[in-house]
């Protein structure tokens, strides 16, 4: 289950990649919707993130974290036993070494048999998402962007945002 995420939108965005125009890299964020935009982050690590809009418009949001719910052994294979449960996946990094997700995945489209998004119905009536500014940048810094389930243990930041 999706915890948090961050929202990019490179036409005003200067956090964004390909701020303002594509680059060969930032091609998927281009456009269409709903394929996977993965890179090399810091030369360690993989992110995942979803492209949102029409073609032609540089949009993504980035996966920051997840709650396990199904295949706990196989991702307790990738990331170790040791690891407490709400960290298997608990940052954008971690998410991506949890469901074993790497360049090779970039491009995908998120209704196929290799990557799904899917609307499963079941959080609290009482579930509060909350906005707060995003994390690790440092130019557009006042765009409340990220968007977490509130008091979630699996979420990987700061929780001091507002309900939305």
């Amino acid at each position: 289950m999706i915890v948090e995420t961050e929202g990019y939108l490179s036409a005003i965005d200067p956090a964004a990649h390909g701020y303002k125009r594509p680059t060969p890299r930032t091609r998927i964020m281009y456009g269409p919707q709903g394929y996977a935009y993965i890179y090399f982050s810091y030369g360690m690590h993989y992110l995942l993130n979803i492209s949102t809009e029409p073609e032609g418009t540089g949009a993504a949001v980035l996966i920051r974290a997840i709650q396990p719910t199904v295949g706990l052994d196989l991702i307790r294979q990738r990331r170790g036993d040791a690891m407490p449960l709400r960290d298997l996946a608990r940052g954008p990094g971690r998410v991506c070494a949890a469901l074993g997700l790497s360049l090779a995945e970039n491009g995908l489209p998120l209704t196929g048999d290799a990557l799904w998004l899917e609307d499963k119905p079941g959080l609290a009536p009482e579930a509060v998402v909350a906005t707060s500014t995003r994390i690790g940048i440092n130019v557009g810094m006042d765009l409340e962007w990220r968007y977490y389930l509130a008091g979630c243990s699996y979420v990987s930041g700061r929780q001091n945002g507002k309900p939305t």
